[in-house]
């Protein structure tokens, strides 16, 4: 009886390779995400005829009521209004950290108080979120590129564009 009892535990528990090919699976379905996600990044590229980076590809546009800015969803809306026109602020117990969302706080608290890291694949850059991984992948590893329709100027992310093209050719 004793025998039977050892085996039947000894069944119930996941033997290495199992566990090595679920490990795999799992980073698998982490990299399809990735891709996924980079795949939808890049519909955000300007429109060639247009070349304006208010006139996106399959992208909707949530303008706030309170300061025309204009964001990617409903949610991005709700975090901005929340964090500029609120002063809402999430306050880390480890630190005196304050972050503008919930979301960028469980980021400071993984990289800074939990370690956790993002290394690049193809280099040393190591992000402290997957969001930076994917923005360092773009501009560094992908080539992306925003460029300005009014100069030579290339940036690597929308924001610098629009940053620079409203303190170089006013908005």
């Amino acid at each position: 009886m004793e025998e039977e009892d050892v085996k039947s535990e000894a069944e119930d528990k996941p033997s290495l390779e199992s566990l090595e090919l679920q490990i795999k699976e799992e980073q698998d379905i982490a990299r399809m995400l990735l891709i996924k996600q980079e795949d939808e990044d890049k519909l955000y590229f300007e429109d060639e005829s247009s070349n304006s980076p208010d006139e996106k590809i399959s992208c909707k546009r949530y303008t706030c009521d309170l300061c025309e800015q204009t964001l990617k969803s409903l949610s991005n809306l709700r975090q901005h209004k929340k964090s500029v026109h609120e002063k809402i602020r999430y306050s880390c117990k480890s630190c005196d950290y304050k972050a503008l969302s919930m979301s960028k706080l469980r980021i400071h608290v993984r990289a800074k108080h939990e370690g956790v890291r993002y290394p690049c694949g193809q280099c040393n850059f190591v992000a402290m979120s997957t969001d930076t991984l994917r923005q360092h992948r773009n501009a560094m590893h992908n080539l992306v590129r925003y460029p300005c329709d009014q100069c030579d100027y290339t940036a690597t992310r929308t924001s610098y564009l629009k940053s620079h093209k409203e303190k170089k050719h006013n908005g």
